[in-house]
């Protein structure tokens, strides 16, 4: 029997402004259900250049097997288009995407071409009007993923994701460099002793590359974890944060997901991932303010006595915005979504849920 499940609920908002509150009562302009008969969800979103938005997620049309799946809508959230791209006994996901020339996407995931015994890095473009324009697979006989791609200023493509290492329970953070055309031009990989994930990826204001995901070793809880590259890949620097407990910045995961890493107008490294250290009740969102050198400059934790989780931010003019979800607040026992508006020095200028009886979540904002 087939079911609905929705595959992305858009919420567009009015802010409202307040000096000091812990819930302020947004007005909701629209919002939007996308979805069919089969198992959708959506984890990147666009605003396009007519106003529109560009939504990018997975669909299980072909059960057991996913494809890539991408809305296009009008400015007030109406669809215009949905295509899916996938090929036959193959399974393909979407985790990110980036917004290239004349509106077209690059869309970054997996290919799971053996029942997840075999994945590797998927990149796919396709034109505004939802033309595939080229797809691209890069990887080995071990576990890749692609979680991550930008626009590099020197041309083409920045992404990140991880690979499976020489040992059982290893992983590396993989880099990769391609042209437009999707070729690849240098991959570099960032050894530690243990399990890293890169998640998020910018490019610097003063050169390089800053990527931000986890860090755990087999005799330590999971760290959160922040390194910097040069222009090909070689590493700068790398920072962990964290006691005790989980403090992890990718996003995705059945329980720690999360990830975002930016640079505010100074040079200043803004992190926002979850965490279970620095006194956090069950799982909070984790939102850092580092250097240009990543050594910290102020923290702030997020959340209620249960369990809230990021999806993703964004710096704006005077602040930040997170989108996650929450157990601790909102309408029933199950996940709200979750939206957070914080000043310029973590302190919160407003927050709101948003939800019903089901389980709602916030992926991207």
């Amino acid at each position: 029997m087939k079911r609905y499940f929705p595959l992305l609920l858009l919420i567009i908002l009015f802010p409202i402004t307040r000096v000091k509150c812990d819930f302020v009562k947004q007005e909701v302009d629209w919002f939007h259900l996308y979805g069919g008969s089969f198992s959708e969800s959506g984890v990147s979103i666009t605003k396009s250049s007519d106003g529109g938005y560009f939504i990018v997620g997975s669909s299980n049309d072909r059960d057991p097997w996913w494809d890539i799946y991408v809305i296009k809508t009008d400015e007030l959230g109406n669809e215009i288009w949905n295509n899916t791209y996938g090929n036959l006994r193959e399974s393909e996901q979407a985790y990110d995407h980036v917004l290239a020339e004349n509106d077209g996407l690059v869309i970054i995931g997996i290919k799971d071409r053996d029942n997840a015994t075999k994945k590797n890095i998927l990149v796919v473009k396709i034109s505004k009007d939802g033309d595939l324009l080229w797809n691209q697979t890069y990887g080995s006989e071990r576990i890749e993923e692609g979680r991550s791609i930008i626009i590099s200023s020197e041309g083409g493509f920045i992404l990140t994701g991880s690979q499976s290492g020489t040992g059982p329970t290893e992983t590396d953070i993989i880099v990769m460099k391609i042209d437009d055309n999707g070729n690849l031009l240098w991959n570099s990989t960032i050894e530690q002793i243990g399990h890293e994930i890169g998640a998020s990826i910018i490019e610097s204001s003063n050169g390089g590359y800053i990527i931000t995901g986890s860090i755990s070793r087999p005799e330590l809880e999971s760290d959160l974890y922040l390194v910097k590259i040069n222009n090909t890949g070689s590493v700068l620097w790398n920072r962990t944060f964290g006691d005790s407990g989980y403090n992890i910045t990718y996003r995705l995961y059945p329980q720690d997901q999360g990830k975002f890493v930016g640079e505010d107008d100074e040079g200043n490294i803004i992190v926002m991932g979850q965490t279970q250290s620095f006194g956090a009740s069950d799982l909070d969102i984790l939102v850092l303010k580092l250097d240009s050198e990543g050594y910290l400059i102020w923290k702030k934790l997020l959340g209620g006595e249960d369990q809230d989780g990021i999806g993703n931010g964004v710096i704006i003019k005077d602040g930040f915005i997170v989108v996650g979800s929450t157990n601790s607040f909102g309408a029933g026992i199950n996940d709200d979504v979750l939206i957070y508006k914080l000043y310029a020095n973590g302190s919160i200028n407003w927050m709101m849920t948003f939800g019903a009886e089901g389980i709602d979540r916030g992926f991207d904002v």
